[in-house]
């Protein structure tokens, strides 16, 4: 008698331990209102509102978007020492380097900022890593 009850003992442990894989579950969920607990359900946010590249934002930052193997826009233009901020909207890292300025790596989902030259011209950027990936920034008055 106990050899049996020890086995059927066995069996329900091991049917309740198979019952807790991480595999799907078959069964529907809950129904509201039915006291069983829900999973909650995660939806995606979009960004409070898609970036504006190459013109100042209200913050008064010019964004240059690197996407995926360009800058948006390619030629951008700003005043004397304004504040760029490169913003990473692709899937692969990219970095932005001049005669005036260099980002260091910048990974997908991030941003960073670089101050324009003081002196008025033509800066003509390039992503390291990525050849042929150039753009223009215009720095005039």
């Amino acid at each position: 008698m106990r050899i049996r009850r020890s086995i059927i003992i066995g069996l329900a442990t091991a049917a309740g331990l198979a019952g807790c894989g991480g595999g799907e579950s078959s069964s529907p969920p809950p129904a509201p209102g039915s006291g069983q607990a829900q999973e909650p359900t995660v939806t995606p946010q979009p960004r409070a509102s898609t970036p504006v590249y190459g013109k100042p934002g209200q913050d008064g930052i010019t964004r240059v978007g690197m996407l995926d193997l360009r800058f948006e826009p390619l030629e951008v233009s700003v005043k004397p020492g304004a504040k760029v901020l490169f913003v990473n909207d692709g899937k692969v890292t990219h970095n932005a380097k001049s005669n005036h300025f260099f980002t260091r790596v910048v990974e997908p989902g991030d941003e960073k900022a670089v101050r324009a030259s003081r002196k008025t011209g033509r800066y003509r950027y390039v992503c390291t890593f990525h050849p042929g990936m150039e753009a223009t920034l215009i720095v005039k008055k």
